[in-house]
């Protein structure tokens, strides 16, 4: 009987040493995005180069952010800008831009403002031509600094230079109607694609009407 008894705890106890000991589950690993950041090109030295690669004090708007802004000029650009400040007066003649406090603020018309605006590589040369409407952003690169080198005498305290989307590989456009109370109506049209094998091209159109303040 004792036999027996011995037997089936030597089978008891090959079955336990047998039995695979099974690991404790090992944590989830974490996924890591590896995705390189977008490259952000500039052309705050007249050429297109990398942001990182630029030595200059600059910040780049991407158009994007300013459609999140549902704005058409460079004056909410001062919310994402933070040398940036925006005085606005009567008329567009007597607002101004100021980066890091310094600007120009001049009732006069042929007053040239410290702090210059570029289009597409034209000089807005007077304070209230960069007020206007702007449509088709690709980005904006707010310059901090005396840009005087690069951008003649009327950028003493920066330089706004505003970049516009060049036109599609594919033939494509877009129709935006809006309406305001107080009788306020905007209409914008745009279209752009290739002409030719090396030729492309854009129109943007815009029309506002307004019944005013008073």
């Amino acid at each position: 009987m004792k036999s027996k008894y011995y037997t089936l705890l030597s089978v008891s106890l090959l079955a336990m040493a047998a039995t695979p000991v099974r690991a404790a589950d090992a944590p989830a690993t974490p996924v890591v995005d590896t995705t390189a950041p977008a490259e952000i090109i500039v052309t705050a030295q007249k050429r297109s180069e990398p942001l990182q690669k630029v030595p200059v004090a600059i910040t780049v708007v991407s158009g994007d952010a300013m459609s999140r802004l549902s704005t058409n000029n460079i004056e909410d650009t001062q919310r994402l800008v933070p040398a940036l400040t925006f005085v606005k007066g009567d008329t567009s003649l007597n607002s101004a831009l100021f980066l890091r406090g310094l600007g120009t603020v001049s009732f006069s018309i042929a007053a040239e403002p410290s702090v210059t605006s570029v289009l597409d590589g034209v000089v807005l040369a007077r304070a209230g031509e960069s007020f206007g409407d702007l449509y088709d952003i690709d980005r904006v690169e707010v310059l901090r600094g005396p840009q005087g080198t690069l951008f003649g005498k009327n950028s003493s305290a920066g330089v706004i230079n505003i970049v516009t989307k060049e036109p599609g590989k594919t033939l494509g456009g877009y129709m935006d109607v809006e309406g305001f109370t107080g009788g306020e109506y905007k209409l914008k049209a745009s279209i752009s694609g290739p002409i030719s094998e090396n030729w492309r091209a854009g129109v943007t159109g815009f029309y506002s009407d307004s019944l005013g303040n008073i």
